[in-house]
C-alpha cells in the first residue's frame, strides 16, 4: 500500500483510474507528483472543477481542509474533459462527474510549492 503516493517516472505519462475516490487519495497522488512530475499524471476520476465549485472556493482558500486545498491548487492548471455518454439524461450528471484530467508539462513545472499544512492531506483515512 503506497497510500496513493505513486510517483510517475520522469518523461512518462501514467493513467490513474480513480472514479469516486475520496479527496485524500487525490491529494496524496498530487503531492507525490507536485511540480514537474505532475505533467505525467493523467487521472480518470472525480471532476476537480466540481470540487472547487461545490466548495465555493478559489485558489488559496480553504486551508482548513488540506486535501481540498491541494485539489484546488492543482485545479488551477488542470485540463479537464468530462466523460459523459452522448445524449445522457441531465439526471445522470447529478450522480456522475467523472472526468479525464491532465496537466500540461509547462504549467505543472511552474506550480508554486504547496504549503506545509497541506501535507496532512496524505494522511486521510480514505485510503487506509
Amino acid at each position: 500500500n503506497e497510500g496513493c503516493r505513486r510517483e510517475v517516472a520522469a518523461g512518462r505519462r501514467t493513467l490513474f483510474f480513480m472514479p469516486h475516490c475520496g479527496k485524500g487519495m487525490y491529494a496524496a497522488l498530487l503531492r507525490a507528483n507536485w511540480g514537474e512530475r505532475l505533467g505525467g499524471v493523467v487521472i480518470v476520476g472525480n471532476s476537480f472543477a466540481a470540487y472547487v465549485e461545490a466548495a465555493g472556493m478559489e485558489a488559496g482558500e480553504g486551508r482548513d481542509d488540506a486535501a481540498l486545498a491541494t485539489i484546488v491548487a492543482a485545479a488551477n492548471v488542470v485540463r479537464e474533459e468530462p466523460l459523459s455518454p452522448p445524449g445522457a439524461d441531465p439526471l445522470f450528471h447529478a450522480f456522475n462527474n467523472t472526468s479525464l484530467m491532465w496537466w500540461p508539462a509547462e504549467a505543472a513545472a511552474a506550480l508554486p510549492p504547496l504549503p506545509p499544512e497541506a501535507d496532512s492531506a496524505t494522511r486521510d483515512a480514505d485510503y487506509v
